[in-house]
């Protein structure tokens, strides 16, 4: 069943994206919300995480975002 549909576009060599408002708006997601992100016969798929998440390791994660480094978390 398909709630909302949108088209959206990889805006930079990066291959960052951004989600629409209205999407964020539905699934009730704020500023450092984490995605789990799995590709299942060729669909991509963001998930919501909503428990706390641990970190792999000590790492200051604002400071690492700052300096355009990935925080690294455990699955």
């Amino acid at each position: 069943m398909t709630i909302l549909e949108t088209v959206i576009k990889i805006y930079d060599d990066h291959g960052r994206l951004k989600l629409p408002s209205s999407i964020v708006r539905k699934l009730n997601l704020r500023k450092n919300t984490i995605l789990r992100v799995s590709i299942k016969n060729g669909v991509i798929i963001l998930e919501p995480i909503r428990a706390k998440w641990p970190k792999k390791g000590k790492i200051d994660e604002d400071k690492a975002l700052s300096e355009k480094h990935l925080a690294w978390f455990e699955i």
